[in-house]
């Protein structure tokens, strides 16, 4: 691991740098920075043009999203009603679907650049419009989604750069320094974009209580330490035309992340000391051919390749015992996917493929008790996953109504690990999906979707690994399936006025084989499949304008969901809900921009149900306080605005029932543990300001929370053991971040 000198030199230097750009862009003449004029006039006729409604297409203008102060074109996406970002499943090499976002008209590069750096290196001044495009309203290979978001972005200028820095202080001594350029340059035949975004990260983290254990069933507080985390992704895309009918996209990424943990210098040295680090390189690149052969048939090819490098390092320090884990690993992943579309007829789409994927991990991790080294079987591992599938789909659109989509693919899966040598993993899944959608005269819509899922094996679970908190090795997986599932989705939706939106939509999903940690005959811990599990949900979004209410200018939001999941307990055969998944959740929002006037008010409500999680050597029922936001904006002039936001106070509370060991059918806990957290209400003041055209200041200040935590422990019997509390004061913090363009 590198030493924490090396980061605070580069943090030191990161800082310089950000503050000289940023004196140097305030001196800046005003001329240096504004668009051209031409593009300005040309994308405000396409905004006009934009504005005749289409059938299928609910198109949203840059206005619309101003109350959200979005920065991003991630920023606007996020905020669009009635939309959830999907990036695909591209971790299965390029068979799967590739995200339900269009740039421009077309999907993102599938590797070199994720989509959220994609997103958030576009400016909002730059979005155009955004559009959700229901299936069948557009000749568009929606890949099997019901709806797809077009982002539509201005005409650039040939040359530009732009960006954001920031900083933060808080009153412990933590801060952060960050820095995001972004840069066109876009020729007669080619446009080119590139991206910096880094960040370098002091803090201040508080101690916590630790589970308690069988053997441990004290109480158990970590110390304060302080961490630094350095972040940085540098990214680059080029479109070259080839001719008229072809386009070749170039894409790659550098991504670098460096996180060390250290105690404090007056950390109680008798207190348990729990350090954590990581380093995380990764390089990836795709190339990206689209050629029209005909004018009813498109090819589409892409290549592409990724490697990554990661090292890790825990350590804990508990009544005079020191334990410590590490972990090394290279991955890596090549792909290739051809597609042929063909447009039959104006109603009927055709389209085949094929795919190809290769993936890799090799890697060792060791687990030492006082220097000690522990065996696990699974320390030293590689495995290695090659994917073929030929896929096909057929699309129908006889009207406006109506559409319907129904294909799959054909896919083979080799998996070979070292952990079981003589033993070569093999099957075929044949996985099938369909999609109809139909929109009745009133603006009611109606889809309908299932789909059989395979999903990508997390190649680190045939690494052992230890968590050092509660003491429980799992041993490298020896040959594992990757899991399987059946979604069936109903979905019924209507869209009203500019804002409204009312849709429900009832959902389940069936996996025939999860993955879980499980005690084998021998008694070691490792990942295995098992048997199925269930997933059903309700979901409700309500978006309701209230000017007819009398409220002119209020927006109200409801969004809730509810639900039941149950799979069979691998250590005690018994029936129980799936962990993580609470059975309600809900958030209300309001919004009023009061009429003729400059202020704006509102609040956000939101909680979710208690749930319940299962562990091997726990069972934990978690319940989560109501959460209270209330927020008010004024808006004196068009260049300056600002405004109050505060949180309410929340807690949180862990009741834990601690088994002697694995759980099992006949055994019964030893101890319960109850771990409460509590935040005290924080006010957070803002200011935003144009200091001029294409420089915009932001200012806040925040007067962070008081947070008191705690744990209690009681025998089987309910005979209290042990109390203890820990209190922690405020932490003021200040934000500072200046954007431009030129």
């Amino acid at each position: 691991m590198r030493p924490n000198r090396d980061n605070v030199i580069q943090m030191d230097c990161l800082r310089i740098g950000v503050v000289g750009l940023a004196a140097g862009l305030l001196c800046m003449p005003e001329n240096g920075l504004a668009q051209e004029s031409g593009d300005q006039t040309a994308s405000e006729s396409v905004s006009e043009q934009a504005a005749v409604q289409e059938v299928g297409v609910q198109v949203f203008l840059p206005e619309f999203y101003t109350q959200y102060r979005p920065e991003t074109a991630f920023d606007i996406i996020r905020n669009t009603p009635g939309f959830q970002l999907d990036t695909g499943d591209n971790g299965r090499g390029l068979a799967g679907s590739q995200g339900n976002i269009l740039i421009n008209g077309l999907r993102p590069p599938p590797r070199g650049t994720s989509i959220y750096t994609r997103l958030s290196a576009i400016r909002d001044e730059d979005v155009e419009r955004v559009e959700l495009i229901d299936a069948g309203a557009r000749d568009v290979d929606m890949q099997g989604y019901p709806v797809l978001l077009n982002l539509v972005i201005r005409p650039q200028s040939s040359r530009r750069v732009d960006g954001n820095l920031s900083m933060s202080r808080s009153d412990d001594g933590s801060e952060s320094t960050s820095i995001n350029l972004n840069s066109s340059i876009n020729g007669e035949n080619h446009e080119s974009q590139f991206s910096l975004q880094a960040s370098s990260n002091l803090n201040h983290q508080f101690g916590n209580f630790l589970s308690s254990t069988s053997d441990l069933p004290e109480p158990r507080l970590s110390e304060d330490s302080r961490s630094n985390m350095l972040f940085h992704t540098l990214t680059g895309t080029t479109s070259i035309s080839l001719g008229e009918k072809s386009t070749l996209n170039l894409s790659a990424t550098n991504h670098g992340m460096d996180f060390q943990s250290r105690p404090e210098a007056d950390a109680a040295s008798s207190g348990i000391q729990l350090l954590n680090g990581f380093v995380v390189t990764s390089n990836s690149a795709s190339a990206d051919l689209r050629s029209e052969l005909r004018d009813d048939l498109d090819l589409t090819i892409v290549v592409a390749a990724s490697q990554n490098e990661s090292e890790s390092t825990s350590s804990l320090r508990e009544a005079g015992v020191s334990s410590r884990f590490s972990s090394l690993s290279e991955s890596g992943e090549n792909a290739a996917r051809a597609t042929l579309r063909w447009n039959m007829t104006d109603t009927l789409v055709v389209e085949g493929g094929a795919t190809w994927a290769f993936n890799y991990l090799e890697g060792s991790s060791l687990f030492t008790v006082d220097g000690v080294e522990v065996d696990i079987d699974g320390s030293v591992a590689r495995v290695e996953e090659v994917r073929t599938a030929g896929l096909g789909s057929v699309s129908w659109t006889p009207n406006t109504r109506l559409s319907a989509t129904v294909g799959g693919r054909i896919e083979r899966f080799q998996l070979q690990s070292s952990n079981a040598a003589e033993q070569q993993f093999e099957l075929t899944d044949i996985i099938p999906r369909a999609n109809i959608s139909y929109s009745f005269d009133n603006d009611w819509v109606l889809r309908l979707r299932s789909e059989r899922a395979v999903a990508q094996l997390s190649l680190g679970r045939f690494l052992a690994s230890t968590n050092l908190t509660t003491a429980i090795k799992t041993a490298g997986a020896q040959l594992l399936e990757p899991e399987r599932n059946w979604t069936h989705e109903l979905t019924l939706e209507r869209r009203f006025d500019e804002r409204g939106l009312f849709r429900l939509q009832a959902r389940e999903v069936q996996v025939d084989n999860p993955i879980s940690n499980v005690p084998q005959s021998d008694g070691i811990i490792r990942p295995v499949n098992i048997g199925p599990e269930t997933i059903r949900e309700m979901q409700g979004e309500l978006d309701i304008p209230l000017d007819r209410f009398g409220l002119p200018g209020a927006v109200l939001e409801f969004d809730g969901l509810i639900r039941e999941s149950d799979r069979i307990d691998p250590l005690t055969g018994f029936n129980r809900p799936v962990s993580r998944l609470p059975p309600y959740s809900w958030q209300i929002t309001l919004r009023h921009e009061v009429e003729n006037t400059d202020f704006i008010w509102g609040f956000e409500l939101s909680e979710n149900a208690a749930r319940t999680d299962y562990w091997l050597t726990q069972i934990r029922e978690r319940e989560e306080s109501l959460e209270v936001d209330l927020f008010a904006e004024w808006r004196p002039r068009e260049d300056l605005r600002g405004g109050l936001r505060l949180q309410l106070s929340e807690s949180v509370t862990d009741a834990r029932q601690i088994y002697d060991g694995v759980r099992t059918a006949s055994n019964q806990p030893v101890l319960f543990n109850t771990l409460d957290r509590e935040r005290g209400a924080s006010v957070r003041g803002w200011v935003e300001w144009e200091v001029r055209e294409a420089v915009k200041l932001n200012f806040s200040l925040n007067s962070g929370r008081d947070q008191r935590s705690s744990s209690h422990v009681a025998d089987w019997a309910g005979i209290d053991l042990y109390d203890a509390q820990r209190n922690d004061g405020r932490v003021p913090s200040i934000y500072f971040s200046l954007r431009f363009n030129r």
